[in-house]
């Protein structure tokens, strides 16, 4: 991916558009679920979408010095606090193959950023924890 395709997603509203679309079918879908410690993190779509978009940082990713394997801006990665929080990458296995979209996110860290952020308000049920807005629509 271009460094030009990187500075366009890196604007804010681009950037929320995107993440929009690519976690939540653009609006179709409301709510962020991860289980994590036996327990059901529920999170508003609006709510992770504005933490995302407020403090990610987006930028291409770079070649090691000594692997010619690697290609720098091969990837856009998502970055909080100088750690990779997801990447996205456009993928051509073979020529057979159709071009893939991967786009990927660390549980663990993007959960960090989730709970430093977004505040749990109300346990459902013994295994269900609601965040933000999601107690206002969850339970309808």
């Amino acid at each position: 991916m271009s460094s030009e395709k990187a500075k366009n997603v890196r604007a804010k509203g681009h950037l929320r558009t995107f993440l929009n679309k690519a976690m939540f079918n653009g609006g179709e879908v409301d709510y962020l679920t991860v289980k994590h410690n036996n327990l059901f993190h529920i999170f508003y779509c609006k709510d992770v979408i504005n933490v995302f978009g407020d403090n990610l940082e987006i930028c291409n990713s770079k070649a090691r010095k000594g692997r010619t394997n690697e290609t720098s801006e091969q990837k856009v990665l998502f970055k909080y606090n100088g750690k990779n929080l997801g990447e996205l990458e456009i993928r051509n296995s073979n020529y057979n193959h159709f071009r893939e979209v991967l786009f990927v996110m660390n549980k663990i860290k993007v959960l960090e950023l989730l709970f430093e952020k977004i505040k749990i308000v109300e346990n459902f049920n013994d295994k269900v924890l609601l965040y933000g807005a999601s107690n206002k629509r969850f339970k309808k």
